[in-house]
């Protein structure tokens, strides 16, 4: 058994070792070469592409994410297949109860999520962070399909298993640290990697409620990924839909 669980650990550990490369990897490739393509048809300096005001980039960045998500998509099926088996087992099996987890992580979301618009509106923090003005402009523009396939179907799977599948499990299954470690550093890295730069570090409490309600609710419900995907999954559907039919 103990030897069956370091195996898992060294599994996790490289497949989050390789996953994060490939994720950073792919994001450059495929945001060079668009950029690069995208300044020689626009007979613009590629500078000026970088710059958020620039008609395509918005477009630019919805392409980047949709596509640079099928490789990773497919890389954790293959290196994760059992583990997807055998959460599904659990899931299914004990149906009610994963649902349950995540109707009330939902809930704990949009409570907590309430408490930090409340704290920001109180200190006079208008806005939000570079990563969601820019999913919102893609929202509105011409490659909203892609954006939309990106925010609710692909970034809540790959963001799950990099951060609550490989990461969670390297902590506990590799350097067998205390899972109150392993919720921390899930959380917290999480939030990071929405925050585009220093200048937005002040938007990390917009993601600390989704992160810190996924992270525990794969905690809560014995490490079964479907729960925290099902979550962000709606999390990030409801959003989407918060965008077309509020604002």
């Amino acid at each position: 058994m103990n030897g069956e669980k370091r195996q898992k650990g060294d599994i996790y550990f490289i497949a989050l070792l390789l996953g994060m490369f490939l994720y950073l990897l792919l994001t450059f490739i495929y945001i060079y070469s668009t950029l690069m393509a995208v300044s020689i048809v626009d007979s613009s300096p590629l500078a000026s592409v970088f710059d958020e005001d620039n008609p395509y980039y918005a477009e630019i960045l919805s392409m980047v994410q949709m596509m640079f998500n099928l490789p990773l998509i497919g890389f954790f099926v293959y290196v994760l297949r059992n583990d997807f088996r055998e959460d599904w087992k659990k899931f299914t099996s004990k149906f009610k109860q994963s649902m349950t987890y995540i109707v009330l992580g939902m809930v704990a979301c949009y409570v907590l999520t309430a408490i930090v618009a409340t704290v920001y509106e109180f200190f006079g923090i208008t806005g939000t962070s570079d990563n969601q003005e820019v999913i919102n402009a893609a929202l509105y523009g011409n490659a909203k399909i892609p954006m939309i396939i990106s925010v609710v179907l692909f970034a809540p799977f790959v963001e799950e298993i990099l951060f609550r599948k490989l990461l969670f499990g390297t902590i506990e299954e590799k350097f067998k640290l205390k899972p109150i470690v392993a919720i921390i550093a899930s959380t917290l890295l999480f939030s990071f990697i929405h925050v585009s730069s220093g200048d937005n570090l002040i938007y990390i409490f917009q993601y600390l409620p989704l992160a810190l309600v996924i992270t525990y609710s794969y905690y809560k419900s014995n490490r079964n990924i479907f729960v925290p995907i099902g979550i962000h999954f709606l999390n990030n559907l409801l959003s989407v839909l918060v965008v077309y039919l509020v604002v």
